[in-house]
This record gives structure tokens, C-alpha cells and sequence, in this order.
């Protein structure tokens, strides 16, 4: 598998046991983030391409061919994670763009306009001394987290601060606290990338649990 480093990463790379760490946890994000989508595109969606060989099954043409691998970008962003040791990367990833490093296919598929879109935006922590992947939020199999925070719902502001992580593929500049209850609490805000407005809600018994409706 090839990993490629942009040059935000350069740093990242110079330790030759370091660079081999970094490389196998990007391989299991890229993995994470293909079956995800792979899965909800399979249920959700039909293949469009009408070069494809349609005697495959369909789910197998969302699979790379031998020596590709789905096109991710990390970038190290500036965001201090609570729990020690890990460094917090964005990752984009929009389409289903194969490349080798000197060739990219794309297999097209038909989604909806919202779901589409919101593919773009990944967030995960890597620890680099025990090669620890938690997946934060984004259009993939997210980690548990909640415990890493000091939530506390007397303190919106806690709350907050946890939805800057989980809800990171939203991109949405704020969260507007709507009502408040005994097993959950509703935040609005507007999301740049699906340029939509939506709402937040909270399992007080089980914060990990956010589920997001679109208006």
C-alpha cells in the first residue's frame, strides 16, 4: 500500500520507526472509512458506471483493484484531544478515488445529496507511541469517546466543547442548545458542508449515542 505525506507532514516522518507507525495507522483508517461506506453505499445506492462489469457483485466494485487504495488526505490540525498522547488529524475523503500514486480510477455511485457530501470531512486521533487509532467523527465506524471528556450537563459549555469533536464532519461553526430534558438534550446549528440546518441529540445515559436530524 502506498502512503503518501504532504508537506504538513513532513515532520511527522523523519523517524523511520515513527513514519512506520504513522503508515499502519493510516492504513487502518482508510479501512475503517471503505467498509463504512461501502456498506451504507451498497444499502443505500446503485453503482452508475456502465463500464463496469456488471456481473460482479456491486459491492465488489466498491473494492480497490490489486495495488490501489482508496485517496485520503491527512492533515494534523491544532486541536488539543483531552486524553494524553494523541495528535488530532482531519482526513478528506469524498469520492471512491482509487490511486497507485501515479494513477487514480474513480467508481462512481449515486448518492443522496446530503449523505454525498458529508463523506468529505473525517476526524481521528492518532497516538504515535502505541499506534492507538480512535475515530472521532466523520463517515465512519466512530470510536467511544464520551468518557474522555468532562462532560457535565450542568455545564452546556462542556457539552460543547465534546460536539466540536464528535460532530466535527458537520463543520458547523456553533451549537445552540434548543431543550433540555431529563434523558437528552437537542442543539441546532447550520452545516457548511451539506449547507443545512440540523439537530443534535444527546443520550444523557449514554452520550457516545448522537443522532442528527436534518430540518
Amino acid at each position: 500500500m502506498f502512503i503518501f505525506l504532504g508537506m504538513s507532514e513532513f515532520a511527522l516522518a523523519q523517524d523511520s520507526t515513527r513514519n512506520a507507525v504513522y503508515n499502519k495507522m493510516k492504513q487502518e483508517v482508510e479501512r475503517n472509512i471503505l467498509i463504512y461506506r461501502i456498506r451504507n453505499d451498497f444499502e443505500l445506492n446503485r453503482i452508475q458506471n456502465e463500464n463496469m462489469n456488471l456481473n460482479r457483485p456491486y459491492f465488489m466494485k466498491l473494492l480497490p483493484d490489486q495495488g490501489f487504495h482508496l485517496k485520503l488526505f491527512f492533515r494534523p490540525l491544532d486541536l488539543e484531544y483531552p486524553k494524553a498522547g494523541f495528535i488530532v488529524f482531519e482526513v478528506l475523503n469524498k469520492d471512491y478515488t482509487f490511486t497507485n500514486g501515479q494513477v487514480d480510477y474513480e467508481v462512481k455511485v449515486l448518492s443522496d445529496r446530503v449523505g454525498s457530501c458529508l463523506c468529505t470531512l473525517n476526524l481521528v486521533a492518532l497516538n504515535f507511541e502505541t499506534g492507538e487509532v480512535l475515530y472521532l467523527s466523520g463517515k465512519l465506524y466512530k470510536s467511544l469517546i464520551a468518557n474522555d471528556f468532562n462532560l457535565d450537563f450542568k455545564n452546556i459549555e462542556t457539552i460543547r466543547q465534546y460536539l466540536a469533536f464528535r460532530l466535527f464532519f458537520l463543520d458547523s461553526k456553533g451549537f445552540n442548545i434548543v431543550k433540555d430534558k431529563r434523558k437528552y438534550i437537542l442543539f441546532s446549528g447550520f452545516s457548511e458542508v451539506a449547507q443545512s440546518d440540523f439537530i443534535a441529540r444527546i443520550n444523557k445515559d449514554d452520550p457516545d449515542d448522537v443522532k442528527i436530524e436534518w430540518k
